[in-house]
């Protein structure tokens, strides 16, 4: 049973600050004494389910807390408790009762088949935590086309009524066949044809069709009522993530970029209903990448010749390749020496002023695509713009076309690493760590380029298209980084919505520097630490009081 009465309440409070200002319950033998009161007296705060914050609030300031108290007809846990200052109206949650109790979720007859004694499920409450339960039995007959299971869930306690989503999932003995079990599986795989014939008919079964992964929407118990106190649904529109924690602890003050902007006042209720989740700003390592829809431009067969042409004049100074040698795509063949010109008459180097000058730039020469290497001297020689450097017998091979905005291009080093996606997919179905870039066009301030990727990244046909990942290994560094889903474009500027204290989100404007993937370069605005509102357009779009604040149009302390 949990009672808090205002005078005990007032009384823990005051106990703490007399405690900072010398007067102690007891009189103190030592130092090390006065920890231990200042200890224990923080412990009794907390025991009366003060936050962190609340406390040191408490000791600083030196005030009390005005009290509501509050008592509860049952034991349990407190969450979501409201902060000082917030205001609320008749029936808003002061703060939300959990407690240890059995998930009811309605479940079709046919997948109940296949499911075993003690079955495992994961259940996902609204404020996106999970937790593993067992299924402990079914209510209902086997004629029922849908029947009611009860699932026990350890150490979680949440409010009666409160809505749930269940995910079960079947290994593939399970999902083979209802008589199936884990002794009899040898496989790592659903078997198919023939063996999968000679399983069914040892079961003694016909073919039936096999259940899948599903998610089922928990319906809650007749004789419970909707909880008013339970947190929003998730938000359908936005990836889930972790749970909402208005207390992140330690919050940074307001970035000096926004000291003169309005904060938006959101209570704790506030921020758990909307789900709000927040990321600090990192520090860390990344590459630059570019994600971009690509198509097969042209398609390569084993045995066709291509050669190696020179794009400028000079010296070509051959690496170590002999005929017969297998060159992948973007090894160097070699190296021009720039700045010796070749005599018209003779090809000898003239006697120019710039010969003085011997090398004035080096050029690496990269092959385009997997090949082998055909008669290659292995001899420096001179050699004029489109004379051939040397000849390929190329492997399969596929050359993507792609493009990029000049600017971007600029950025890109000659060799990458390039991975293929399909449109939908998180998993890259081909990664080549050596791509070669190779620039073909320019118009309308975007530049066409190739990359060239072996047949062991599948069987294309031309104008197909695949998404291609680009990153620049070579150039990775350390910065410091958001999420690209933290940031805003309002007019010309690049905002963020900053948690700077319990209760405040304050709109920031940022500088924004090279993106790394899923991450953005911060020149300007925030330090490390700072901690920034995930999913902001969405949360932008959903919600006025986050699009007028950081639109300008409202200025709440006014």
């Amino acid at each position: 049973m949990l009672a808090i009465t205002g005078l005990d309440y007032i009384a823990a409070q005051q106990a703490l600050i007399d405690a900072f200002r010398g007067n102690y319950p007891r009189k103190p033998k030592s130092l090390d004494d006065v920890a231990l009161i200042l200890g224990e007296l923080r412990s009794q705060l907390r025991d009366l389910k003060f936050s962190r914050e609340q406390i040191q609030r408490i000791q600083d300031a030196g005030t009390v807390l005005d009290p509501i108290p509050v008592l509860t007809n049952q034991g349990g846990v407190v969450g979501h408790s409201m902060i000082d200052g917030q205001a609320f109206h008749a029936n808003d949650a002061l703060f939300c009762m959990t407690k240890d109790t059995r998930v009811h979720a309605s479940i079709e007859q046919r997948h109940i088949a296949f499911i075993r004694t003690n079955k495992a499920v994961t259940v996902t409450f609204a404020d996106g935590t999970k937790a593993i339960g067992t299924i402990e039995g079914f209510t209902g007959t086997a004629d029922d086309l849908r029947r009611d299971a009860s699932i026990k869930v350890s150490d979680q306690q949440k409010a009666i009524g409160e809505p749930v989503s269940i995910s079960i999932t079947f290994e593939h003995w399970e999902r083979f066949h209802p008589k199936a079990t884990s002794s009899m599986w040898r496989y790592d795989y659903e078997p198919r044809g023939a063996e999968r014939t000679r399983l069914r008919t040892l079961l003694g079964e016909p073919n039936v069709a096999l259940p899948v992964k599903r998610t089922v929407k928990n319906v809650a118990p007749s004789m419970a009522d909707a909880n008013p106190f339970a947190p929003g649904r998730l938000l359908s529109k936005r990836p889930e993530r972790t749970p909402p924690n208005p207390f992140n602890t330690p919050l940074m003050a307001v970035p000096k970029a926004a000291i003169l902007r309005p904060s938006l006042p959101i209570g704790t209720t506030d921020f758990v209903k909307w789900t709000i989740s927040t990321e600090p700003a990192k520090v860390q390592a990344l590459a630059p990448e570019w994600r971009r829809l690509a198509q097969v431009a042209t398609t390569g067969r084993n045995g066709d010749v291509c050669a190696m042409l020179a794009q400028f004049d000079g010296v070509f100074c051959p690496a170590t390749w002999r005929p017969g040698d297998v060159i992948r795509a973007g090894a160097q063949l070699g190296h021009i020496e720039i700045g010796i010109q070749a005599d018209a008459d003779s090809g000898s180097p003239s006697t120019s002023e710039q010969q003085a000058n011997n090398v004035s730039r080096i050029e690496s020469v990269y092959a385009d695509h997997d090949g082998v290497a055909m008669n290659e001297s292995g001899e420096q020689r001179h050699v004029r713009v489109g004379e051939m450097l040397v000849e390929l017998r190329t492997v399969n091979m596929y050359t993507f076309r792609t493009g990029l905005p000049d600017a971007e291009f600029a950025q890109l080093p000659r060799v990458v690493t390039a991975a293929l996606y399909a449109p939908s997919a998180q998993v890259p179905e081909y990664v080549n760590r050596s791509a070669l870039i190779t620039a073909q066009s320019r118009s309308h301030g975007n530049t066409m380029f190739d990359i060239s990727f072996s047949s062991e990244a599948g069987a294309f046909q031309i104008n197909w298209g695949k998404y291609v990942v680009l990153t620049a290994e070579t150039d990775r560094r350390k910065v410091l980084s958001v999420p690209t889903d933290s940031i805003v474009q309002i007019s010309r500027s690049s905002e963020v919505l900053v948690h700077s204290a319990i209760g405040k989100l304050t709109p920031v404007p940022i500088s924004c520097g090279a993106r790394y993937g899923d991450q953005v370069e911060v020149l300007s605005g925030l330090e490390e630490g700072h901690r920034v509102v995930r999913d902001l357009k969405l949360l932008f779009q959903e919600w006025p009081n986050i699009r007028a604040i950081m639109s300008g149009f409202w200025r709440p302390q006014s």
